[in-house]
């Protein structure tokens, strides 16, 4: 999250072939507490179990939560509220030094924590794992905090309401498309007139 805004959370799957993104899913979490990890973890998890379980997305033979017990132990609660309390769950801890290898991996179907350490390539393949769950989801929080900049500079125009900005927005099939239209397409839009084209215009390009 930023400063507690665009709270986003992602899921990815890989396979024997590297990553399965037909499968990788994203989740917006604007009702979480800011800053609650906790509360965060239940809130994706337990929409992504129900995905397992009522819409046939594949169950992983292993997952991989980023973070220490407490992370996992909501894990496992998840899971056993959905009625997959076999599914192996493993917790990653980054280690106090914050490097690839360092990590305490803490699995739910043991007391123990298991540290493979540096020279293991399985560490190696988990940290990719997490760099790329994380590269998604912040490619996702980037993505909100743009359309919410955009949809901040629309509405601060005067002669814009909620109406003529869903209407643009469906027009030009999305942010991107406002802004790369030029005055006489804006104008194009039923409902904005040359004049408003105009403040669009300048009020997207400053």
């Amino acid at each position: 999250h930023l400063g507690g805004k665009q709270t986003v959370a992602a899921i990815v799957y890989a396979n024997h072939d590297g990553p399965d993104k037909d499968h990788y899913r994203r989740y917006k979490l604007d009702d979480v507490p800011a800053g609650d990890d906790y509360a965060a973890m239940n809130a994706v998890l337990t929409r992504f179990f129900r995905a397992i379980v009522d819409e046939a997305l594949p169950q992983p033979d292993l997952m991989l939560i980023d973070g220490g017990k407490g992370q996992l132990a909501v894990a496992m609660q998840a899971a056993a509220d959905a009625g997959l309390s076999s599914l192996r769950l493993v917790g990653v801890a980054k280690g106090a030094s914050r490097k690839v290898g360092n990590e305490t991996l803490w699995p739910s179907w043991k007391e123990e924590a298991l540290k493979p350490g540096i020279h293991s390539p399985a560490m190696l393949l988990i940290a990719r794992v997490r760099d790329e769950a994380h590269r998604f989801a912040g490619q996702y929080m980037r993505k909100r905090k743009q359309a919410s900049m955009f949809a901040s500079a629309l509405d601060a125009i005067s002669g814009i309401g909620p109406a003529k900005r869903v209407a643009l927005l469906k027009h030009f099939g999305g942010i991107e498309g406002v802004k790369q239209a030029s005055r006489e397409r804006l104008a194009e839009v039923p409902g904005i007139s040359s004049a408003l084209a105009g403040r669009i215009f300048d009020g997207l390009h400053r």
